[in-house]
């Protein structure tokens, strides 16, 4: 392949799968670099996911797609780059609500910049107004909440108040992605419900139901060739008043006008067909409206049962250490090594099982190919030998208490002392609920 790169110099050359990556190019990681053209001695080289993954991951079909498309259209002189960087416009603040209801009536790209996703949380507040409306794809971003942007509380104000218009128009469609937050930061801050609104976040899942490929950075990427435009953020994505405004300012407008790239490109397949759009229309978005109410109505705890559960399980976790350092072979390692064993360290678990008690490898780790100490594995050691069975007893309970238990009085329960957990209408392949803070679908009865 290399001989007849260097004779030929092709163009364009797209290396599918990771094979092709490390023999080509001596880079290793397919499903980072995919999408992203390298430049080597004339010729350009796109990554891409092997055909055969397409195949066991059905639902990826849309990235292989949108590669086959790119490696065509680099082949017939395309530019390297399918994307631009448009300039954004920040209005000065006695403008800016002039600016965002000139958004009205055409579609119009709309993100929120907020510090964090607890609307609940002391400081909430806007960060930046992203827009981006299809009449000229000019993004817009109003930095209101930013320490560098002068604004008085008047001006904020009125700002907030030209948004609101905007949320509530029946007329003007919305493109958000991820509609359950932007609807949650609306109702918190502005007093007011998002309506008419088309969630890239849900179009992407009915072409790519892939866990972890929806975010609008990667969708971005899998999409439309853009390379990660939040790097220059990255550090600051907690809270983006820390970072620089001009910083800013590109990340927030690069959302915004994503959102109307997408709409009009790669996406509107999905709108143009019936069937997706029907499925979204009458199942999704009502059901993302009332796991929204869930979310925000709350669930109250009973902090008597959660106080005896913190009470109880450290007890339980301790009598079950010290069962299992009264075993004979453990004290006798612990002597040798001049301390007692760890149970939770995987590295003494070896050491002890395979090691002193001479125990039978029967797995091994994917990672590194070391013996096993994982629950399978201890299952089936267990009637070898009553260490095995300890250590799982310690483990099941450990698990309870530092997973569920241990932090969910001061992770999960917010200020007006009830939980609001998150719930993910696309955190499954089989768009089965998955829940966090807390984890309810995993807090075992």
């Amino acid at each position: 392949v290399q001989t007849y790169i260097e004779r030929n110099k092709p163009r364009v050359v797209g290396l599918l799968g990771d094979v092709a990556l490390r023999g080509v190019l001596g880079l290793a990681g397919i499903s980072d670099r995919r999408g992203q053209v390298v430049e080597r001695d004339g010729v350009l080289y796109l990554p891409m996911f092997h055909p055969a993954y397409i195949l066991r991951n059905m639902g990826r079909r849309s990235v292989l797609r949108a590669d086959l498309e790119r490696l065509k259209s680099l082949s017939e002189g395309g530019n390297v780059h399918t994307y631009k960087y448009p300039e954004v416009y920040v209005p000065p603040a006695d403008e800016a609500p002039d600016i965002i209801r000139s958004c009205f009536e055409a579609p119009v790209g709309l993100d929120y910049e907020t510090p964090g996703l607890d609307v609940l949380a002391p400081g909430f507040c806007l960060i930046t107004i992203n827009l981006c409306s299809t009449k000229d794809h000019r993004p817009v971003v109003i930095p209101l909440g930013h320490p560098e942007y002068e604004c008085s509380d008047a001006q904020r104000q009125s700002i907030l108040d030209a948004l609101r218009d905007l949320v509530t128009d029946g007329d003007t469609q919305k493109l958000v992605h991820g509609g359950m937050f932007e609807r949650k930061v609306s109702r918190a801050l502005l007093g007011a419900d998002l309506i008419n609104y088309e969630d890239t976040l849900l179009l992407h899942f009915n072409l790519d139901e892939e866990v972890g490929k929806q975010g609008l950075k990667t969708v971005a990427s899998n999409l439309l060739g853009i390379p990660d435009y939040g790097e220059d953020v990255k550090k600051w994505i907690a809270d983006l008043r820390e970072a620089p405004l001009h910083k800013v300012i590109r990340y927030g407008g690069m959302d915004a006008y994503v959102l109307t790239l997408l709409v009009e490109g790669p996406l509107k397949r999905v709108l143009d067909t019936p069937r997706c759009v029907n499925f979204i229309r009458t199942r999704m978005v009502p059901a993302s409206s009332t796991y929204l109410n869930m979310e925000q109505r709350g669930m109250c705890p009973d902090l008597e049962w959660l106080s005896h559960l913190e009470t109880t399980y450290p007890q339980k976790v301790n009598e079950l250490e010290q069962e299992f350092l009264a075993n004979p072979e453990v004290a006798e390692l612990g002597e040798a090594l001049g301390t007692p064993l760890n149970i939770r360290s995987s590295q003494q678990m070896k050491l002890l099982l395979y090691g002193a008690l001479g125990l039978p490898v029967l797995n091994w780790t994917k990672k590194g190919g070391q013996p096993s100490t994982d629950k399978a594995t201890l299952k089936r050691l267990k009637a070898l030998h009553k260490v095995a069975s300890d250590i799982l007893a310690y483990r099941d309970v450990f698990k309870v208490y530092s997973t569920y238990i241990a932090p969910f009085r001061s992770s999960w329960i917010s200020s007006d002392g009830l939980v609001h957990p998150r719930i993910n209408l696309t955190g499954t392949v089989t768009t089965r609920l998955s829940v966090e803070n807390p984890p309810l679908h995993n807090i075992p009865s």
